[in-house]
């Protein structure tokens, strides 16, 4: 259903030529020598314990592999932020949605690694830290 969206989505503005959507389970569906300039992620970043706070119309609908990342909910978020380098372009562009007090987390991450640079976030239209943008670091 995502994927027909999206799919849908990039017709409507024109750019399907453009886009390429793949369904899998993280970096699966790639081989080792596809590159790409930018990878978005709205993975699950909800942790294992929290179910009793999400609403009912999102904890009773939505299947929990698309809800819930371990027990901090930052564990496809490090293992996206770990694959990630591999398929990234040098200067290529990360864009990873984040939960809830989770922006610094995932900046802390990505910092420490030596493959991305210019980590920050954005936040979403209610003022939230929502979004952490990193660029992969220059290759010698």
């Amino acid at each position: 259903m995502a994927l027909e969206v999206a799919t849908r989505n990039a017709l409507m503005t024109g750019l399907s030529e453009r886009v390429d959507f793949r369904i899998g389970e993280y970096f699966n569906p790639l081989t080792v020598d596809e590159i790409f300039e930018v990878i978005v992620s709205n993975p699950p970043y909800v942790a294992d314990g929290e179910a009793q706070v999400l609403d009912p119309e999102i904890r009773d609908w939505e299947p929990g592999d698309a809800l819930f990342s371990g027990p901090d909910g930052l564990a496809a978020l490090r293992r996206i932020a770990t694959g990630a380098g591999l398929h990234l372009r040098p200067g290529g562009l990360l864009a990873l949605e984040v939960g809830l007090g989770q922006a610094g987390y995932v900046m802390e991450f990505l910092e420490d690694t030596a493959e991305f640079v210019g980590v920050r976030v954005r936040q979403d239209l209610t003022g939230r830290e929502r979004i952490v943008l990193a660029h992969r670091a220059m290759t010698d």
